[in-house]
């Protein structure tokens, strides 16, 4: 009986201690977890829920000991608040604390000042760096990267979601990684950490938010889609994907477990990917305009990065007239739920894919794609990585995500970490027709040169002619490149690695690659 009645008061206590954690208002959303990377160098956003008109108080508590800042703030009618932090200096760590009266306070313990980038895109930044096809001798350089890191990088995975509106809160933890853990990490967000860890010091906090195969539009709000130019083509075209959707979800599974049956392994199944039934276009399909938006960003807004790095466009490369518009709106839109106009923006040029270029021009390639791509310059602190000799003429998928991320590392290193260097690739900029050649200027071409000492990759035409291989190029001073044939006496365009598997041989001298061009923008081929 005394054992029962014991058993009865520990039952009542814990029926007690779980009716005081569901009355608990106060609440941080996933983001705020242990081991949380916080932006340095600047006020952070700190937010949550409370009791409506609570006054909610925030401080990070340096080493456990010493208040380094502290904010208040009050919930508004809907519980929600926002305080923002003063600014926490690079490196400090501890405990952040948010209190508010009667209630019990919520902590993120092992806190780390430092620089929070989002990583978003396709399966190019969902590819981490323990998968299957990622060579050993990369496993082996990573792991060494990681204990040397010291757990100063960390992740946070946020889970894959789809919603038909948007949430308060994504899932997912912060992890601090280890050569034990890193292996769950996005390949180019790590690589890019490493190189940003390496060269600055700085704790490095990766956001990572990516799904396989999806479009640009899944990451984009309602809003922000219906404010593009390209907003009614979207919307009418998923419309008619929905209502043409087939097979259904039941066929599906059935379909994948035939398929899984069949190709018992990874890399199995990654090379026979081309016989893996399609998901069909359901009410959850990841695909769908604005749904991972809604389940994989709207809850982080408006946590503190430094920037955004994307990798994505592979899944748009058959609409390039409306990608452009479209990467505009995210920029913008992402910027202004993140409250940060001075956040960077760094994408990934697609990499060179399929059966290498064959003819002086392939207009049904990627070239449009990449050249969609580049709108995103238009727009301040952006820059453009390229992958186009990097990539696997047989996998979308290439295993070199070192350079990628190391590409991206380097244009924030001169542009926010105050390094000095060549960090872009060459890039066409204007051309002038004289006589029987094409004069083409680049930028960020200082000490251009070729690689393995021939030029290739250039194809030139008259108006109206055919495109011929140019034959006759010559590097001259102050970036620019001399363009010519014996078969063209009248040019009008030039192109350069137009193809989805480009001919690549020029370079700047930190050994960047000229990126793919045309002269001819006005036509749609």
């Amino acid at each position: 009986m005394k054992n029962m009645s014991l058993f009865f008061k520990v039952a009542g206590l814990s029926a007690a201690l779980v009716a005081c954690a569901w009355a608990q208002s106060l609440k941080l959303p996933s983001v705020f977890s242990d081991n949380a990377v916080l932006q340095a160098g600047a006020p952070v956003p700190v937010f949550g829920k409370a009791k409506p008109g609570a006054t909610v108080k925030v401080s990070f508590v340096k080493d456990y000991k010493d208040v380094a800042a502290g904010a208040e703030t009050v919930a508004d009618k809907d519980g929600k608040w926002l305080a923002m932090l003063p600014v926490l200096a690079e490196g400090i760590s501890g405990e952040l604390r948010v209190e508010t009266t009667g209630e019990e306070p919520v902590s993120c313990f092992n806190a780390l000042a430092g620089e929070v980038w989002l990583c978003s895109g396709q399966s190019n930044m969902a590819f981490q760096l323990n998968a299957p096809t990622m060579p050993a001798a990369a496993r082996v350089v990573y792991r060494k990267e990681a204990a040397l890191a010291n757990g100063q990088i960390r992740q946070f995975m946020v889970k894959r979601l789809t919603s038909p509106t948007p949430n308060e809160d994504v899932e997912g933890v912060w992890i601090a990684l280890s050569p034990e853990n890193a292996g769950q990490c996005t390949a180019v967000g790590w690589n890019f950490a490493w190189r940003i860890f390496k060269e600055t010091g700085a704790p490095v906090g990766l956001i990572h938010s990516s799904w396989g195969g999806t479009p640009v539009e899944a990451w984009l709000s309602e809003e922000a889609i219906a404010s593009s130019q390209a907003g009614t083509a979207v919307r009418e075209r998923h419309e008619k994907m929905f209502g043409d959707a087939k097979p259904t979800e039941a066929a599906y599974q059935k379909g994948m477990a035939e398929f899984n049956a069949k190709y018992k392994t990874n890399p199995e199944r990654i090379a026979h990917r081309a016989e893996m039934p399609r998901f069909p276009y359901s009410l959850n399909f990841s695909n769908q305009p604005s749904r991972l938006y809604n389940a994989m960003i709207r809850g982080l807004e408006p946590y503190g990065i430094r920037g955004v790095l994307w990798y994505q466009g592979e899944a748009n490369a058959g609409r390039p007239t409306e990608y452009g518009h479209l990467m505009q709106a995210l920029v913008n839109s992402w910027r202004k739920a993140f409250n940060n106009d001075q956040a960077a923006f760094y994408y990934v040029e697609l990499a060179n894919f399929m059966q290498e270029q064959q003819r002086p021009v392939e207009g049904a390639g990627w070239g449009l794609i990449r050249e969609a791509q580049a709108s995103v310059l238009e727009l301040p602190l952006t820059g453009v990585g390229t992958a186009v000799d990097v990539g696997e003429a047989k996998d979308i998928h290439p295993t070199d995500k070192k350079t990628v991320g190391e590409r991206l590392a380097g244009m924030a290193l001169t542009d926010i970490y105050g390094k000095k260097g060549l960090s872009r690739s060459p890039q066409y900029t204007d051309h002038k027709v004289v006589g029987d050649k094409v004069f083409v200027k680049l930028d960020y071409a200082d000490g251009l040169r070729a690689r393995g000492g021939e030029i290739k990759g250039f194809a030139i035409r008259s108006e109206g002619g055919e495109w011929v291989w140019a034959e006759n190029v010559k590097i001259l001073p102050d970036g620019v490149v001399e363009v010519a044939s014996a078969e063209v006496k009248q040019p009008a365009a030039v192109r350069y690695g137009w193809a989805s598997n480009p001919v690549i041989s020029l370079e700047n001298e930190a050994g960047l690659p000229l990126r793919p061009f045309r002269t001819d923008k006005n036509t749609d081929q």
